[in-house]
């Protein structure tokens, strides 16, 4: 979940932050981190895991191996792991650039196993490195599943891993447990946000920055309710943005605004307030349709941590592009059998030709 341009912002306004490379040090203060695994630590979490290999065995590989690249940075001992709830789907309009590429590379991998398939009749042979971009392109298409994180949780916590399985997202969950000393490993930029935590760690180019909460709100000059309430106005998962107006103006609109003045007198205000009086504000000047409402799904979200759950017994209605994916590829494995390099006669002095019948997966 995101805060439409919320790290840019944070970093625009040049708010501290303390660059760390590994997490023991923190920990070692006795500070229990509350990790999104999954918001922290996707590209790792998925490169461990094969796009056809499936089975609680090969997921036990991928999960023991991600575990030991995870205490590298953190001692178990002073974590707690939480993962998305199951059947915990991405809405279509909302999917990330990261989502979004994984979608355009599963069409990319359809289209070259069409395309060979449908050429077996007129070529015989094809260039190896045709069916090494589809392999490549398959490890760019895997999606956490239900078995993988039920797998994940029965095996992390056999490894002596502190582990929830969230109802629905795993940033709800932490920030309903935030006690006001919690510390959140996250790059969901939306957990900066909520009331009750007081430090926030993003994974950045293979380091960590912390974020301290009273840091950011004393750079800001504002309160936690008004932080709150600038990331239900600006645009997250739930609800857009008015347009033209993004974070920046109105952390501006903020600052000037009659609810903020109130606060510094020592008024009890609650992030509603704010968004009441910009919602006014944006009916009076005629940016909005004076007889909508606005802002409910996000309100429910920071205010209530309240969120619509999937039923975990019910089937989840993928998309169709999933569907064909998922029907072209196992295709695809029922008529090919992996075959070495050196099955196939491969010599330095000459290009490697396969036939067409090559498979995605390497034997053993």
């Amino acid at each position: 979940m995101v805060v439409k341009n919320a790290w840019k912002f944070i970093k625009k306004e040049n708010s501290p932050s303390i660059t760390l490379s590994t997490l023991h040090e923190v920990q070692g203060y006795g500070t229990n981190i509350s990790v999104d695994v999954l918001g922290s630590f996707y590209d790792s979490f998925i490169k461990h895991f094969s796009p056809y290999e499936k089975g609680f065995q090969s997921y036990r590989e991928s999960s023991l191996k991600f575990l030991k690249e995870l205490s590298f940075y953190l001692d178990k001992r002073n974590c707690i792991l939480y993962l998305d709830g199951f059947n915990t789907v991405t809405e279509k309009a909302n999917k990330s650039t990261v989502e979004y590429r994984r979608e355009m590379n599963k069409q990319k991998v359809i289209g070259l196993i069409k395309k060979t398939e449908s050429a077996s009749s007129n070529i015989k042979f094809i260039r190896y490195s045709q069916t090494k971009k589809i392999e490549w392109l398959l490890k760019k298409t895997v999606t956490v599943t239900n078995e993988m994180k039920q797998c994940f949780l029965q095996i992390s916590s056999e490894q002596g891993w502190n582990t929830v399985i969230a109802p629905g997202s795993a940033v709800i969950a932490i920030a309903r447990a935030a006690n006001g000393r919690t510390a959140v490993l996250s790059n969901n930029s939306d957990v900066i946000f909520h009331t009750g935590v007081a430090s926030v760690i993003k994974v950045s180019n293979g380091k960590f920055k912390l974020y301290t909460l009273s840091d950011v709100l004393h750079t800001l000059r504002i309160s936690s309710a008004a932080l709150t309430a600038l990331a239900i106005i600006s645009g997250n998962d739930n609800d857009s943005n008015i347009s033209g107006y993004d974070i920046q103006k109105n952390y501006r609109w903020i600052l000037e605004s009659e609810t903020y003045h109130n606060e510094l007198k020592g008024g009890f205000i609650k992030p509603k307030d704010y968004v009441d009086e910009y919602v006014q504000h944006l009916k009076y000047i005629g940016a909005i349709q004076p007889f909508n409402e606005y802002f409910l799904d996000s309100v429910m979200i920071f205010v209530l941590l309240f969120e619509n759950l999937q039923d975990v017994d019910s089937d989840v209605d993928y998309n169709d592009t999933y569907s064909e994916f998922e029907r072209t590829l196992q295709t695809w494995k029922s008529q090919n059998r992996a075959k070495s390099s050196k099955q196939n006669g491969f010599s330095k002095n000459r290009k490697p030709i396969i036939d067409i019948s090559l498979p995605l997966e390497r034997s053993t």
